[in-house]
């Protein structure tokens, strides 16, 4: 999933061109396959946020194809694909990070593993000085074979959210540390909704093994009642 994600106040900031797209800072959650975003390097006034794509699954030959579900995979004889993420400059990236000019470059991108760990710090550090337009690929894979007119469906999530109270008093461009703006207790909201996001695709299992996807909670019915009026109240049944 190739995706642009910036986070900005679009109603303060005064920056537009690359300004405006250069102080993300980027971040991978490997246990949840998210790729996630946030405001790096803007002294703009606003809330501080995330924004995340998640590969929820796929569905491959009858199969939930995602490292979620490695056992099911196995037992189809089916190897377990990776979730994993690929980022490039816009415009003016070099080595790792320069942008693939055609299919072919575009397939090894996706079919080989990206050097995040080498690049962790420089993807959430590098919107502090204004070099953070990175675009982003959240990948999954690989598909063993698909024939011709097969039907291959892949699920993906894009989520929001706050960060908890004690970070809306940063601003980004002042911060010296991405570890004081992007850490485990700032990313908690983003990780309960990412949470919210997979239960909503699980659904639930049927009893003819089938899945329902996407149910979501409802509230509960309004019961039925009646007011009657007493001196100076009114009594609810």
């Amino acid at each position: 999933m190739y995706s642009d994600m910036v986070v900005r106040n679009v109603n303060t900031t005064l920056e537009g061109g690359s300004n405006f797209f250069n102080k993300g800072g980027m971040g991978w959650i490997d246990s949840l396959s998210t790729l996630y975003v946030f405001d790096r390097g803007s002294a703009d006034e606003k809330q501080n946020t995330y924004s995340a794509s998640v590969i929820l699954g796929s569905e491959y030959r009858d199969v939930e194809f995602h490292p979620r579900r490695a056992e099911e995979v196995q037992e189809a004889g089916l190897p377990v694909p990776d979730v994993r993420p690929d980022f490039w400059l816009f415009g003016s990236g070099a080595g790792e990070f320069s942008r693939p000019s055609d299919d072919l470059e575009r397939y090894t991108r996706m079919s080989s593993e990206w050097p995040l760990e080498q690049n962790r710090e420089r993807l959430r550090e590098d919107g502090a000085n204004s070099a953070g337009n990175f675009i982003q690929l959240n990948t999954i894979g690989p598909f063993p074979e698909i024939e011709a007119g097969e039907t291959v469906t892949v699920y993906v999530s894009f989520v929001a959210a706050l960060m908890p109270e004690p970070y809306q008093s940063l601003v980004p461009a002042q911060v010296s540390d991405a570890d004081q703006l992007d850490n485990v207790e700032s990313r908690a909201n983003l990780v309960e909704n990412i949470g919210w996001a997979y239960r909503l695709f699980d659904g639930q299992e049927n009893e003819d093994g089938s899945r329902t996807r996407f149910l979501v909670p409802e509230p509960p019915l309004t019961p039925n009642m009646r007011v009657e009026l007493e001196e100076g109240a009114a009594v609810i049944y």
